[in-house]
């Protein structure tokens, strides 16, 4: 992230993962994310950058399942429920530019609604390759 120039979340928009799922456990497919992607796009149209996808803490855990009298056990995993979108400015232009200011969409997954608050995510967050994924911009 920029060094010590202000970073601010100007825009979050969060929604549930499995919303839509009528049954069963919502097992985890890499659709789930770039469908993520594509969501993020159309609701920060006018970000010029690819968004950045925090790697998600995955749920996991097994299911015992019978089917026809044999009894199996399934390892799953699904992602956390809450998808957020967070657009994040820096006061620093992005890479060799003389845009003054810069800004990067990020995705991440939660547990619950509001700001991150999970350290690993946060950590994930204040790490990120800033000169790779901003796009910067004038006022």
């Amino acid at each position: 992230m920029p060094g010590s120039d202000a970073l601010l979340l100007d825009d979050i928009f969060q929604y549930r993962t499995h919303s839509g799922q009528l049954l069963g456990l919502p097992i985890f497919h890499e659709e789930n994310i770039s469908g993520a992607v594509d969501y993020a796009r159309t609701i920060f149209p006018n970000h010029k950058s690819p968004p950045f996808v925090v790697p998600p803490t995955m749920h996991r855990g097994t299911r015992r399942r019978i089917r026809n009298g044999v009894e199996k056990f399934e390892d799953w995993r699904i992602l956390p429920p809450i998808t957020s979108f967070g657009m994040f400015t820096a006061t620093r232009p992005a890479r060799d530019t003389d845009e003054p200011y810069s800004s990067v969409l990020l995705i991440w997954y939660q547990d619950k609604f509001g700001l991150p608050d999970d350290p690993r995510t946060l950590k994930l967050i204040a790490e990120l390759d800033w000169e790779s994924f901003a796009h910067g911009w004038s006022p």
